[in-house]
């Protein structure tokens, strides 16, 4: 990876390049992915530090894999956040 910038792994031919560079294991596996998902997720970085405090709130039940969330589960978190700067308090 050393040489290529951030834009080098964006878009979908940046995809294709870190899943290349998975199939190869020229790098951690694991962080290839998380590389990946920060990536290509929609607002998977932003919710990314409140995440588990919203499992815990019971805001959202992850249907996969942990550090896997779907897309559905990560707006449902950036609402929830959202909803807690307006009204810090529940009021």
């Amino acid at each position: 990876m050393e040489g290529l910038s951030l834009d080098a792994f964006a878009g979908p031919d940046g995809l294709v390049l870190l899943l290349s560079m998975i199939a190869r294991q020229e790098y951690p596996t694991d962080q290839l992915i998380e590389l990946a998902k920060r990536l290509h997720l929609p607002g998977y970085e932003e919710s990314l530090m409140i995440f588990q405090q919203a499992v815990g709130e019971g805001v959202v039940a992850p249907a996969i894999a942990p550090g896997y969330h779907l897309q559905c589960e990560i707006q449902e978190v950036l609402t929830w956040a959202a909803r807690k700067l307006e009204d810090p308090l529940g009021q």
